[in-house]
């Protein structure tokens, strides 16, 4: 399995594609997303009417900081 990644920072879209070779041939597993900062999502959950509630690293509620790799934000009206 071959994972190939194209970013642009400029539209921050993440292009990814799976690549998997087997004796049966080559299959393609596309992945197109767009990344988001975590200020941008406290952006459009204020403009719902949202506020942030709780942010944290990672699923087992480890603390955010500039090293996480990951975001968990709880918003609340």
């Amino acid at each position: 399995m071959l994972d190939v990644n194209r970013y642009d920072a400029v539209t921050q879209i993440l292009d990814e594609n799976h690549v998997s070779l087997t004796k049966d041939g080559v299959r393609l597993g596309p992945i197109s997303c767009r990344l988001v900062w975590p200020s941008e999502m406290d952006l459009m959950a204020r403009i719902a009417g949202l506020r942030l509630v709780d942010r944290w690293g990672g699923w087992n509620g480890q603390p955010f900081t500039a090293a996480s790799g990951r975001h968990i934000n709880v918003y609340a009206r």
